[in-house]
C-alpha cells in the first residue's frame, strides 16, 4: 500500500438531506442511504477529496451516524471519525490523545482542516434561513453562531498546540465562504459570521507563521450541500444576486459539488509553499468579492 502522506484532521463534517436537485454545471455528489439521498457539506467534501489524494482524514463533527455513512460509501480505508463538541475542552484533550497515539503508530505529521457554521449550533432561525431581513434576524442567534467559527476553532488549536510543536511544518486551513469577503443584502448574519473567520485567519498568519504553523483560508462559492435546498434561502440569494446584474433561475442557479472545495484544500495540503487565501466559485457565478 501507498505510503500516505499525512494525518489532517477535518472538523465540522456533515452531511445533510438533499430536498432538491440542481442540474446546472457540477451538482453534489449524492449519497443514498435507506430511500433518502444526502449532500455533503464542505468539510465533509474536504474529507473525500484528501482521502483520495492519500491522506489518513480523521473526521469529528457533531453527527456520528452522517461519518459513518461518508466513510461507508465514498471513503477508503484507513480514516477515523469521532463525535466531538468543539466547545467542550475536556473533550479535545481526550481527543488529542487519540491523535497523538495514531501519530505514534504512523510516524506521519498532522494538519488540521477547520470548518464551523450555523448547522452545528442549535440556533433557531426562522424559516431555518441564515439569509434574513435584519427586522426578522434574532439578535441571540449572533453569538453561537459566530462562536462556532471562531471560539471552536481557538480551542482546537489550543488543544493540538503540543502537536503541532512536534513536527517542522503544520499546515492549518479555515474553509470559510466567500461572504467573508463581500456581502450583499439579507446576508448579515453570515457576512457577521464568516466575516469573524475571516479576520481570524488573518491575525493567525502573522502570530503563528514564524511557529511554522502556516494558516490557509478557502472560500468557496455557492456550494451544493443542501444549504440551498432551502426555499427561503434559495429566493433570497436570487433577489440579492439579481441587484447585482445576475437574474438566475432555478434551471440557471450555478452550483458546485463541496469535493471542489476539497481538491482547493488538497491544494493547499499538497504545495511545497504556504497558500494563504483561495477563492473559488462555480462558473457562471457572480464574481463579486467588494463590499
Amino acid at each position: 500500500m501507498k505510503k500516505k502522506k499525512a494525518i489532517v484532521i477535518v472538523t465540522g463534517v456533515k452531511i445533510n438531506e438533499a430536498k432538491k436537485i440542481f442540474k446546472r454545471s457540477n451538482p453534489a455528489t449524492l449519497i443514498p442511504h435507506k430511500g433518502k439521498q444526502y449532500k455533503m457539506n464542505a468539510a465533509a467534501g474536504a474529507a473525500v477529496a484528501l482521502n483520495r489524494a492519500g491522506y489518513i482524514v480523521y473526521m469529528t463533527g457533531s453527527c456520528n451516524g452522517c461519518m459513518k455513512l461518508l466513510g461507508k460509501t465514498l471513503l477508503k480505508k484507513p480514516y477515523h471519525f469521532t463525535e466531538l463538541n468543539l466547545l467542550d475542552k475536556n473533550a479535545i484533550v481526550a481527543f488529542v490523545k487519540e491523535v497523538k497515539k495514531l501519530q505514534k503508530k504512523t510516524g506521519l505529521p498532522v494538519h488540521l482542516v477547520h470548518y464551523g457554521g450555523a448547522s452545528e449550533t442549535d440556533v433557531k432561525l426562522p424559516g431555518n434561513s441564515i439569509f434574513l431581513d435584519p427586522w426578522e434576524t434574532p439578535s441571540e442567534a449572533v453569538a453561537p453562531i459566530v462562536a462556532n467559527n471562531t471560539v471552536t476553532w481557538f480551542n482546537i488549536l489550543q488543544g493540538l498546540r503540543s502537536v503541532f510543536a512536534s513536527q517542522k511544518i503544520t499546515k492549518v486551513v479555515l474553509i470559510s465562504a466567500i461572504t467573508a469577503l463581500r456581502t450583499k443584502r439579507l446576508h448579515a448574519l453570515d457576512a457577521i459570521q464568516k466575516g469573524a473567520g475571516h479576520a481570524m485567519a488573518r491575525s493567525l498568519a502573522l502570530d503563528l507563521t514564524p511557529e511554522n504553523i502556516f494558516i490557509t483560508e478557502i472560500m468557496p462559492g455557492i456550494t451544493d450541500t443542501g444549504f440551498y435546498d432551502n426555499p427561503k434561502t434559495l429566493k433570497y440569494i436570487k433577489h440579492a444576486s439579481k441587484e447585482l446584474g445576475y437574474d438566475y433561475t432555478d434551471a440557471t442557479f450555478p452550483v458546485f459539488s463541496a469535493e471542489r472545495a476539497g481538491e482547493a484544500v488538497v491544494f493547499a495540503m499538497d504545495v511545497d509553499a504556504h497558500v494563504r487565501e483561495i477563492t473559488l466559485m462555480p462558473f457562471g457565478q457572480y464574481p463579486h468579492l467588494g463590499a
